[in-house]
């Protein structure tokens, strides 16, 4: 059995800029299961398991914590060459790194990512039995950095009430000038 692994290099990274960019992120919020925090790790699943993904905890039922969100997400989409990420989920939106471009799929599997914006950098073969393959890709750093100045615009205007809300099927992308691939695109 495997056990809980420390965040990889990218996650921590992620998180790290997320929290010093947008305060409101290093809090708390109250679930069933106690307080927890916004940016979460271990927060189940095989991709948390080892360290390669992170949940950011901005509920859709809350109409600033969605627009903080879809914002959020539409910066993940547009470095996504930079942070190298395998997989966005929010709400019922899937964005997965393809080469060089983003493919845009309806996600229909749960609805558990109504609360949550989740990014993984997992490759097949990341785990084999019981021994973890770190990707590559889980490996990077500089994207914090990099992004620094848009996450502080984003926190400026969000914490000014100056953000709308994305249309996520579309935004993200067209923000990102990349060509999107897949049948099942909206």
């Amino acid at each position: 059995m495997i056990e809980q692994q420390r965040p990889s290099p990218a996650v921590n990274a992620l998180m790290r800029e997320l929290g010093a960019t947008i305060p409101m992120l290093t809090q708390t919020y109250q679930d069933v299961r106690g307080r927890l925090p916004r940016l979460q790790y271990k927060s189940g699943g095989t991709s948390h398991l080892i360290g390669i993904a992170l949940d950011v905890v901005l509920h859709k039922r809350v109409p600033n914590h969605r627009i903080l969100a879809h914002h959020l997400v539409a910066l993940f989409v547009r470095y996504a060459d930079q942070m190298r990420w395998s997989q966005i989920i929010y709400e019922q939106s899937n964005w997965v790194r393809r080469g060089n471009s983003v493919q845009y799929l309806i996600y229909t599997r749960d609805s558990r990512h109504d609360s949550h914006i989740h990014i993984d950098w997992w490759k097949t073969g990341a785990i084999e039995g019981n021994t973890i393959n770190i990707p590559a890709n889980a490996n990077i750093t500089g994207f914090a950095q990099t992004m620094r100045n848009d996450l502080l615009q984003v926190s400026n205007l969000w914490s000014n009430n100056q953000l709308t809300i994305l249309d996520l099927p579309t935004d993200p992308l067209s923000m990102r000038l990349v060509q999107t691939v897949g049948s099942r695109m909206r």
